[in-house]
């Protein structure tokens, strides 16, 4: 929800910005560029799979994991939301990524024996950060094991996805990342339900001659 909400809040502040509208995404990519310089290595820039692929081996500190989740999401919002061409799914896993490590961390910190290996929240974090913003939680459902080619953690990607998803739609009443745009172009879509079963009842399709067998 956070991340939603930060992500539309700078794309609101280009909208007011007093500038012609070819500037402002030279201006968020010029910014973006300034903060990626500092961390050229990490993912900051462009798609980030290459820091993804850090934190899943270990190779970043809890507190670095948080920074870069943070960082990434603003990095992106000043790409996109000044007027650049982008996409929010890889985004989305790289925020996710970063902060499923670092509670992954965290938890092992607390209670180390449950926890035997902190960096497969990552995963859980991926799946769950994608699920509750674009509330889509089957396609990270099957997506995210497939891409990592490990079925292992399919329960907890399921039980988190889901979780993610009832909140975020609980505070975004039914909204998305990617619908928001469009509502506040006067253009409202319902998520997770056709409109099309709004129109029909149930006694229109359903079959009342039903074949049956004997006991």
């Amino acid at each position: 929800v956070l991340w939603v909400k930060l992500f539309y809040a700078f794309e609101r502040f280009f909208d007011e910005l007093n500038v012609k509208d070819e500037i402002k995404p030279a201006i968020g990519a010029f910014i973006a560029g300034l903060i990626g310089m500092f961390m050229p290595t990490l993912g900051i820039l462009g798609v980030g799979y290459e820091g993804i692929e850090m934190a899943l081996a270990g190779l970043l500190p809890p507190l670095m994991l948080l920074g870069l989740g943070v960082v990434k999401m603003v990095a992106t919002s000043l790409t996109i939301g000044s007027g650049g061409s982008g996409g929010i799914f890889a985004p989305s896993l790289y925020v996710g990524c970063m902060l499923g490590g670092f509670l992954g961390v965290l938890f092992k910190s607390i209670a180390p024996t449950l926890v035997a290996q902190p960096y497969t929240y990552c995963l859980a974090g991926m799946a769950s950060l994608f699920a509750g913003a674009a509330q889509a939680p089957l396609t990270v459902i099957i997506m995210i094991p497939e891409m990592c080619a490990n079925y292992s953690l399919l329960l907890p990607i399921m039980i988190s996805s889901s979780i993610s998803y009832f909140i975020a739609w609980s505070f975004m009443r039914g909204s998305s990342i990617y619908t928001l745009k469009l509502e506040r172009r006067g253009v409202h879509i319902k998520v997770g339900r056709p409109e099309i079963l709004d129109l029909i009842q149930v006694k229109e399709v359903m079959s009342k001659k039903v074949i049956t067998v004997k006991a």
